[in-house]
């Protein structure tokens, strides 16, 4: 018998590979040669002997394609080693190297999306295993949650990140649900990295689609107390802790509300927010119902410190230049910790301090009345209302009574039925024309229409990892825009901005896949898709778009997309009316090009009536505020256009002249936006620099029409 010629002593040897070849035509071959190690396999309870020799020998036999039996064997031993490789993790370690024909694609994802228990039983079986535990374990989370498994399946027809996401989560719930394990913690961390936001959806927010079976962390009380607390959390390590705490804080601060507020405090005492770290949590969250959460859930030793920090992040945030919105943010954190510490002698602990005496003074000095205004009230509070001022600002601060009533995962789920807005919809597609290749209606096919944003992220990640499926490109960018405009007019930004930062570079880097795709208008969707992202936020937005725009290496047409956005994005930020209509339809590339120019010039007529047209200006705070944040960030992709060109475009001609044409006729036209408010070009310093860069463009034969410059000369 060849098996009783070899001898093995481990399976990376490579020795182990010479000694088969130079046995590959044994002509004492047999197919007992297979069954016996099999049956072996099969009946061990554990690690024996001759194990690593059994296992190369069947995978030898079965899957090397000197011999390749496993097309040829009985439906039985087939079945047996389906058993043996969804046991012994050793044999599907080793199977995981074979070469990838249709075959093995179709074994492994039988493995996978048919064997519920399959991570449980590997993980079962590296644990009671006698030797190379460590090395076994690092490999067994390669393999299921570092992508080696999904990397392979990619290539099956029935494979995507999103279906795979979801059946990682079955796997994964199998193992835990009775395996108390201080590895299930770490597992779920490297999860996290397979795709973070699918991956919060899937675990937490109940978007699995098999979730009755196997509900999400987040599903109710009982499930996140018995299955993640005790299961999950409580056995990790300390460094564990830290970092699931910190995940799943960033998560609770998108999702934060106040219906929900009751319900974070309730996780984040029992994940004990003493392992989170406040100066990360205050730089990293900007969600007052959540950081209010994250104050009531520490004990008053904690919230002393924290509001210490946060005295100094407030000191220090009496630029001229500072946010408004922040820095009204740190106000109300600083009144709720004097809430929460009411029994505490603010003089002594606080206000004495050299650091908090300092940042008053600083703060009294900034001109804007707002700022002079909060400094006041918390100096008032933190000497004990010794301060003596009649302040006209008033400061609405959050309350929250937690009690077991009003604690209610369901309030943590973001997603909202699409029936409320079925007003919305009917309201649109009344609005706007049909058009044969960008129709704006919702498609009555069930199958394709996009009812959550996390639909439109799914979609867009199966086309941008090129998997076979069905999906029409301009389909789904069309749908996705819809959505994504009838949520911000009904007011619902909250789950446009939960996907932001998976939402945008995706939109950015989305290219045809075919040569029928090429042909059609997808910068006009992919326009109209980042200008409803950058009404959601226009902060990330800008700070990513300008991002590509400098620093990746993208397409002319993309970059020409990405400039288009950004000043239509001015616009509508600004509650200017944007010129882009569904309607448009582009025949070419040729015409895709003009299309940016066409855009930016209906938008100059466009502005200059509407503004001509504003008679009566709301004139409460609140408008005033949004207003002036609009106009601030519009301000910040001015500069950042300023800069971009002084610091040198130059990009393969001929693509350089077209680039800088739109470039310059953009700049010009985002500057119009902005020039009314000479307060905040005091020096001139911008408006020079606008100068400075057109006369920089007519020395490179870039001439602009003269209705667009005729406000700066």
């Amino acid at each position: 018998m060849l098996s009783n010629k070899i001898k093995v002593v481990n399976l990376n040897n490579t020795n182990v590979s010479k000694s088969f070849t130079s046995t590959s035509r044994h002509e004492d071959l047999s197919i007992e040669d297979l069954i016996v190690p099999l049956n072996r396999l099969q009946n061990a309870n554990g690690s024996y002997k001759e194990e690593t020799v059994d296992i190369l020998m069947c995978h030898k036999l079965c899957f090397d394609d000197e011999y390749s039996l496993y097309k040829i064997l009985d439906n039985s031993i087939k079945q047996q080693i389906y058993g043996i490789l969804a046991n012994n993790f050793q044999f599907f370690q080793k199977f995981m190297t074979s070469k990838k024909y249709e075959t093995y694609l179709d074994i492994l994802y039988t493995l996978v999306y048919h064997k519920n228990e399959i991570m449980y039983n590997h993980f079962c079986y590296i644990n009671d295993s006698t030797f190379n535990k460590k090395i076994l374990l690092t490999e067994f989370k390669a393999l299921y949650f570092g992508s080696k498994i999904f990397n392979t399946l990619c290539e099956h027809s029935q494979c995507d990140i999103k279906n795979y996401v979801e059946r990682l989560y079955t796997l994964y719930f199998n193992l835990i649900e009775n395996n108390r394990n201080n590895q299930n913690g770490g597992f779920l961390l490297e999860f996290l990295k397979v795709n973070n936001s699918l991956v919060f959806g899937t675990c937490f927010l109940n978007s699995n689609s098999c979730s009755d079976d196997y509900p999400s962390f987040f599903n109710d009380k009982d499930t996140f107390d018995k299955l993640f607390v005790k299961n999950i959390y409580e056995p990790s390590t300390t460094l564990v802790k830290k970092k699931l705490i910190f995940s799943i804080s960033l998560l609770l601060n998108k999702i934060g509300s106040k219906d929900n507020i009751s319900t974070i405090i309730y996780i984040l005492k029992k994940m004990n927010p003493q392992y989170l770290d406040s100066n990360k949590v205050i730089a990293s969250c900007s969600n007052e119902f959540f950081l209010v959460a994250y104050l009531k859930s520490c004990n008053t030793n904690a919230v002393k410190r924290i509001m210490v920090t946060l005295i100094m992040k407030w000191t220090n945030n009496g630029k001229l230049d500072a946010s408004n919105s922040y820095d009204l943010l740190l106000t109300k954190l600083i009144l709720q910790c004097c809430n929460i510490l009411s029994d505490v002698d603010f003089e002594t602990e606080f206000a004495n301090k050299t650091f908090f005496v300092n940042g008053i003074s600083k703060r009294l000095m900034n001109p804007r009345h707002e700022f002079v205004e909060r400094t006041m009230i918390i100096s008032k509070k933190l000497t004990n209302n010794k301060v003596e001022f009649d302040n006209k600002l008033q400061i609405e601060l959050l309350y929250d009574v937690m009690d077991d009533s009003t604690i209610d995962f369901t309030l943590l789920n973001y997603s909202t039925p699409q029936k409320i807005y079925q007003k919305s919809v009917a309201k649109e597609e009344a609005m706007i024309p049909n058009n044969e290749v960008s129709s704006p209606e919702l498609t009555n096919d069930p199958n394709k229409r996009i009812y959550f944003i996390k639909d439109f992220l799914k979609q867009l990640l199966s086309i941008a990892s090129q998997s076979s499926n069905n999906l029409n490109i301009t389909e789904v960018l069309n749908e996705g825009c819809k959505i994504m405009e009838i949520k911000i007019n009904s007011g619902n930004y909250k789950e446009i901005d939960f996907y932001i930062a998976d939402l945008l570079p995706l939109l950015i880097n989305l290219k045809p896949r075919t040569e029928n795709e090429e042909k059609l208008p997808i910068e006009n969707f992919r326009i109209r898709a980042l200008v409803s992202v950058i009404k959601c936020n226009s902060e990330v937005s800008f700070q990513t778009l300008l991002d590509y725009l400098f620093t990746k290496d993208l397409n002319i047409q993309t970059r020409l997309s990405l400039l288009t956005s950004m000043g239509l994005g001015c616009l509508e930020i600004n509650k200017v009316e944007s010129p882009l209509k569904t309607e448009e339809k582009v025949e070419n590339q040729i015409d895709e090009m003009l299309l940016h120019d066409r855009l930016i010039k209906k938008s100059i007529i466009t502005w200059r009536s509407k503004k001509l047209d504003i008679i009566d200006e709301k004139s409460n705070l609140q408008t005033r505020f949004y207003k002036q944040k609009s106009i601030n960030e519009t301000l910040k992709v001015c500069y950042a256009l300023v800069n971009g060109w002084l610091s040198g475009i130059n990009l393969a001609p001929p693509y350089d002249r077209i680039f800088k044409e739109h470039y310059l006729k953009l700049l010009v036209f985002v500057y119009g936006i902005v020039s009314d408010y000479k307060h905040l070009d005091n020096n001139s310093d911008l408006s020079n620099k606008v100068k400075e860069i057109v006369v920089d463009g007519y020395k490179q034969d870039i001439l602009l029409e003269k209705d667009l410059i005729g406000s700066i000369f």
